[in-house]
């Protein structure tokens, strides 16, 4: 935010972005404040009286939650009014593709020399580390969000034909991650993602369009199976076949 006002101080006009998609993050940091709000006081209860009536249960818990609504929203109107062409665009999905090529490969790495420490250092007492989150399927989540940005331009035709390979193998990369974190969901997300990038990269192309798509997910599913079982990675595989959900 201070990056963005002294770039408006100095350019002597503040961007800002009139798109709706802020709405929702707006409107969910309103929605915790409310919830914080006193309404009178509980009686006296142990001892302890002035006790604030909320609707929130945990309102200190609620307005922490609040404000990082409040900061996600000022980020995301920020990159909306700073990302204004397609070539920052770009340059924006190139810089985080490469960030998720890297923490993939820290992730694997870290899975084969350490599996059970962050960094090789911290070892959590009740959960199931992977990369440098404390719960594996955190680590599936943001891999999810990164691996969405070389999936969608792969899909949607906007590399070039000498930049593919490179899309390719770093989407591979981190299909691979996903897979040794042994996170349920994060495979099933995984999967949906796929199909709904092709289905919104398609449209009306035809039949051709569609198989060419569904054949290069395929490729880059089974790139990312293969590269777990070349890792060693294969008993991890097997939890995708037991029983139980996460």
């Amino acid at each position: 935010m201070i990056v963005w006002a002294v770039d408006g101080f100095a350019s002597g006009k503040l961007q800002f972005s009139r798109s709706l998609l802020q709405l929702p993050l707006i409107l969910l940091a309103i929605y915790a404040f409310i919830q914080t709000i006193p309404f009178g006081t509980y009686a006296e209860a142990t001892g302890v009286a002035g006790i604030p009536r909320t609707i929130s249960v945990e309102p200190f818990a609620t307005q922490v939650t609040a404000m990082h609504m409040l900061f996600l929203a000022a980020f995301f109107g920020i990159v909306l009014a700073s990302i204004d062409s397609a070539k920052r665009l770009q340059r924006i999905v190139a810089v985080l593709t490469i960030f998720g090529f890297i923490y993939a490969f820290f992730a694997i790495l870290q899975s084969v020399l350490s599996p059970d420490k962050i960094y090789g250092i911290y070892k959590p007492q009740t959960a199931t580390p992977f990369g440098s989150f404390v719960n594996r399927h955190n680590f599936a989540a943001i891999i999810e969000l990164l691996i969405a940005l070389p999936l969608g331009m792969l899909f949607s035709g906007a590399l070039r034909p000498d930049k593919r390979l490179i899309y390719v193998v770093a989407a591979a990369l981190m299909g691979t991650a996903l897979l040794l974190s042994e996170s349920r969901g994060g495979l099933v997300a995984l999967v949906a993602e796929i199909l709904l990038i092709v289905i919104l990269t398609t449209r009306l192309r035809g039949t051709k369009q569609l198989v060419l798509k569904a054949g290069l997910s395929i490729l880059l599913l089974l790139a990312a199976v293969g590269g777990a079982i070349f890792v060693g990675g294969d008993t991890s595989l097997t939890r995708f076949a037991t029983g139980g959900v996460g």
